[in-house]
């Protein structure tokens, strides 16, 4: 008995042309979605982790600009603090010839300490300038790219 009882015997080569056919379509199948993940989804799948990567070093230029910053401000601090102690230094000496003379040194000291405090904030001003616009651009840029692979 055959197992394929139900079709008349006379129908062999169909089945067999019939199973051919399949094989072929699933053949072509297979191959299709190979191409498609080919040429579609691996770019895809490469673009966002290059995105993924350029985003990483984006935050490690953030972070390094942030550490320069911070290493500024106290390089800008401990000078300032060196600054102040030889103002003492100096005030010291100068009390002992004349009051009046301290007195004009220690306004000329804060004249400099202010000045140079007004310096070192338009520099942080002028830093903060140039990396927002930067940041923003490729934010924008990111953003974009992203809601387009999710819309499309």
């Amino acid at each position: 008995m055959s197992t394929f009882q139900f079709l008349p015997a006379s129908s062999g080569g169909e089945i067999i042309s019939f199973l051919s056919a399949a094989l072929v379509e699933a053949i072509i199948f297979i191959i299709a979605l190979f191409i498609i993940q080919r040429l579609i989804i691996v770019p895809i799948i490469k673009r966002i982790r290059d995105r993924e990567n350029y985003i990483r070093e984006m935050e490690l230029r953030i972070s390094s600009l942030d550490a320069e910053v911070k290493r500024l401000s106290e390089e800008r601090a401990s000078k300032m603090d060196g600054i102040m102690m030889l103002i003492k230094d100096r005030l010291e000496a100068m009390e002992a010839i004349s009051k009046r003379r301290a007195e004009m040194i220690i306004r000329d000291a804060r004249d400099l300490a202010s000045y140079d405090i007004m310096r070192f904030q338009e520099e942080l001003l002028k830093l903060e300038k140039d990396i927002a616009p930067v940041l923003a651009r490729e934010a924008e840029k990111i953003t974009k790219e992203i809601s387009a692979k999710i819309m499309g």
